[in-house]
């Protein structure tokens, strides 16, 4: 499976604010691609996709930047992954059939490994990410 780079500079931005909005201050998109060596223009376009699906909050004004929209233990590393890439699912035949489906003894496995990664995904928050506890 491969991760893309939209979801690698997403999750890794996502853990600085995290760890750097304190009290809520806002921190700026230019802090965190200097700190996290991620190109501005782009990481300004992952942003504008994680504020779109409510996982940051902006705000304006001299001392504006963003912060996050909840607490780092709220939110699950299977909510940036699909507020950056849709579908999270890397094998065409999982969601589309196929003229093999039938004869395919894959598939089934296919099916299970996506769920098992879902599900991982889907238990790990940003927190547990911070402290290393998943």
């Amino acid at each position: 499976m491969k991760i893309s780079t939209k979801v690698q500079y997403g999750l890794r931005a996502m853990v600085y604010l995290a760890q750097n909005s304190i009290d809520s201050r806002a921190v700026s998109v230019r802090e965190i691609a200097l700190r996290e060596k991620i190109p501005n223009d782009y990481l300004e376009k992952i942003f504008a996709k994680l504020l779109k699906e409510n996982l940051l909050a902006a705000k304006k004004g001299v001392r504006g930047g963003y912060i996050m929209s909840r607490l780092a233990r709220e939110i699950k590393i299977s909510e940036i992954f699909n507020a950056l890439e849709k579908p999270v699912t890397k094998v065409k035949c999982i969601d589309a059939e196929c003229s093999r489906e039938h004869d395919c003894l894959a598939k089934c496995l296919w099916i299970k490994m996506q769920a098992a990664v879902d599900d991982f995904l889907g238990s790990v928050t940003l927190q547990n990410l911070i402290d290393k506890n998943f």
